[in-house]
């Protein structure tokens, strides 16, 4: 559990954070229309992911949930690249999907697997690691932004987001995990 309300304070930080700046700044300087679609496929995007994710049936949820958080390395890439804006609405729908698959097999399995005495403690722990850190995050990205480029500061984002999920592969129990309680 420990490791992954590491890494999710991690992405909040250094991955969802750039992207509260950099999504908006890109279609502003695209023209600035596109921005509200952006946020409305995202939206639509966790809408099919909380369906989807609650219909998975696999031992290995671990390793999907991993995969799901990956959702976002597109949608960074795209920005980064200066893609056209009809693939970075794409890849923000796929993010959507990604992340809400994500946080609903994640709330499950802290159901699952956490003492009925210790679960509200529990979701407070994750509820803090996930939002402590943003305001953070957001000064950090505007100042970063402003002196190192949007350019560079998605592929800094990128890279921290896939080094923080591939360290997720090497902690026992997280591929495969076990649901007793």
């Amino acid at each position: 559990m420990a490791a992954i309300m590491l890494q999710g304070a991690i992405q909040i930080a250094f991955v969802i954070a750039p992207l509260s700046i950099l999504l908006p700044l890109n279609f502003n300087q695209a023209g600035g229309a596109s921005y509200g679609a952006a946020v409305a496929l995202e939206a639509a995007g966790a809408f099919i992911g909380a369906t989807y994710g609650s219909t998975i049936k696999t031992d290995q949820l671990g390793l999907v949930t991993i995969l799901a958080l990956g959702s976002e390395v597109p949608e960074i890439l795209s920005i980064a690249a200066h893609a056209p804006s009809y693939l970075i609405l794409a890849c923000c729908l796929v993010s959507g999907i990604g992340l809400s698959v994500f946080g609903v097999i994640w709330i499950s399995q802290l159901q699952v697997t956490t003492p009925r005495n210790q679960l509200g403690r529990v979701l407070s722990l994750d509820s803090f690691s996930n939002s402590s850190l943003y305001p953070i995050g957001l000064i950090l990205s505007g100042y970063a932004v402003s002196a190192f480029g949007s350019t560079t500061i998605a592929y800094v984002a990128a890279t921290i987001l896939i080094i923080s999920i591939i360290s997720l592969l090497f902690v026992p129990g997280i591929i495969k995990p076990d649901n007793r309680s």
